[in-house]
């Protein structure tokens, strides 16, 4: 019997909580080096729980530094929600001070985890994990994209080509920095579906769609829902979705 799914993508924005303003880029500046509270994450995992989401796709998730006193958030959600699957991969450092990347929590077992580099003067990666669904293979992929335009091109291509040598039933969650239907469109002619366009950012104002899933046609999309927490500048987007038979 096939079982719906739900999943989460957001941009946690490394718990520093700015979700108030443009001018919070200033007021919570210090936070974003020195150690700071985890009632975000607090937050999120009460969230995770009361909607039972299965699978979270997290960027700017630090996995312990300094500012964090040397803790992994994602081991801090894994454990607050209960999904005891988790992969982390970091995508910028700064000496002991940052340890910023992208993360997974599944409620799935997850196997073969693959790390595929981006282009751009900054790393930026696609990281799969694939679990098992209704005995079915599926590989969960999370990405965080390029704030330039030229870049990001390039990225989206390269993930493009990735994507089309992946058969088997796959989505793709993340922050893309991006609502550009052309931009889009390249995902799109990999076969993936969309399941919104709705606006995630700012979380104090969403005027920009630019955190997004991608699914492949193996999936039936039963809803789709923006995760209304402002722990950052980014709200998160939710896709309940079940596997066709």
């Amino acid at each position: 019997m096939a079982h719906n799914i739900k999943v989460l993508a957001i941009n946690i924005e490394a718990g520093v909580n700015n979700s108030k303003g443009y001018f919070g880029y200033l007021a919570t500046i210090v936070k974003n080096f020195f150690p700071h509270s985890n009632e975000p994450l607090y937050t999120l995992a009460e969230y995770i729980k009361r909607e039972n989401i299965d699978i979270a796709a997290l960027t700017e998730i630090d996995g312990g530094s300094f500012r964090t006193k040397h803790i992994s958030q994602l081991k801090i959600l894994s454990n607050l929600t209960g999904l005891m699957n988790n992969s982390f991969n970091p995508t910028y450092r700064f000496g002991k001070i940052i340890n910023q990347g992208d993360g997974l929590l599944s409620r799935f077992p997850e196997h073969n985890r693959e790390y595929y580099k981006l282009q751009g003067k900054h790393p930026r990666y696609l990281e799969f994990a694939t679990t098992d669904i209704d005995k079915k293979k599926i590989k969960i992929i999370v990405t965080h994209l390029s704030l330039g335009h030229r870049i990001r091109i390039k990225e989206l291509k390269q993930i493009a080509s990735v994507l089309s040598h992946t058969d088997t039933p796959k989505i793709l969650m993340g922050d893309f920095n991006t609502g550009n239907p052309e931009e889009l469109n390249i995902i799109k002619q990999t076969g993936l579906i969309p399941v919104h366009d709705n606006n995630t950012f700012p979380s104090w104002k969403p005027k920009k769609s630019i955190d997004h899933i991608f699914v492949s046609p193996e999936f039936e999309i039963v809803r789709t829902f923006i995760c209304p927490l402002k722990i950052s500048d980014h709200l998160g987007i939710v896709a309940e979705l079940k596997i066709k038979k």
